[in-house]
């Protein structure tokens, strides 16, 4: 609590006395060391699963027309929500675990040490395992794609980053229970550095069975946070 506290008074207030007072009022009433003065920063993901059935022309009419975009690397989001108002049929909302392998690769991008750090490649796979920090690729890997689309948040979202992936009805036909998100990726199964994975043991909302008549979205929300 200490620790939210001064970092709000730090954050906001003014350098002058009723500033100092407030500093040494919370340090009154706290033994610890002084480094212990610091917000804790974390990477969190939302993970948003959206399933369309293609039971009509102009259903399979956006699908393909997504799939070309895609291809031509031009926006296709207006498409995308079309597709997902008038044809979701199974959507859900869940929280991913971010795996050291991943982590590590972002503090050598502030170290210097690497200067790729972009989430290039998603993934869909067939592992019921639970996700945890040590794992280092989905456990069974089906399928996987370059991202669809990355951006970053403006205003007092600065600090998220949103990713897309999107399968389209030919891209696959399988039973899910694990998806996950690559740095320096490559079109090589389990390739790259697993930044993300959510699997069947993490949510009682999978697994997910899409078939050759259906799209799968999968979109992501990662919050660097205090």
């Amino acid at each position: 609590m200490l620790n939210k506290k001064l970092y709000k008074i730090i954050s906001k207030a003014k350098i002058d006395d009723k500033f100092i007072e407030s500093v040494k009022a919370i340090m009154a009433n706290k033994t610890d060391s002084p480094t212990k003065i610091a917000s804790n920063i974390s990477i969190n993901t939302e993970i948003k699963y959206t399933k369309c059935a293609l039971k009509t022309k102009r259903a399979w009419w956006l699908n393909h027309k997504i799939d070309q975009l895609l291809k031509a690397g031009k926006d296709f989001k207006k498409y995308l929500e079309e597709l997902h108002r008038d044809y979701t049929v199974q959507t859900f909302i869940t929280h991913n675990v971010s795996p050291t392998v991943g982590r590590a690769i972002l503090a050598k991008v502030l170290t210097g040490d690497e200067t790729d750090g972009k989430i290039n490649y998603t993934a869909v796979g067939a592992g019921s395992i639970q996700a945890t920090i040590t794992q280092t690729q989905l456990a069974d890997e089906v399928f996987r794609k370059q991202t669809a689309s990355f951006a970053y948040g403006t205003g007092v979202d600065a600090h998220k980053a949103y990713i897309t992936a999107f399968y389209t009805a030919g891209d696959f036909t399988a039973t899910v229970r694990e998806v996950g998100l690559f740095i320096q990726g490559t079109g090589t199964e389990n390739s790259g550095y697993l930044f993300s994975r959510h699997g069947k043991a993490d949510s009682a909302d999978l697994p997910l069975d899409k078939s050759a008549a259906e799209s799968l979205s999968v979109e992501y929300v990662v919050t660097i946070s205090h």
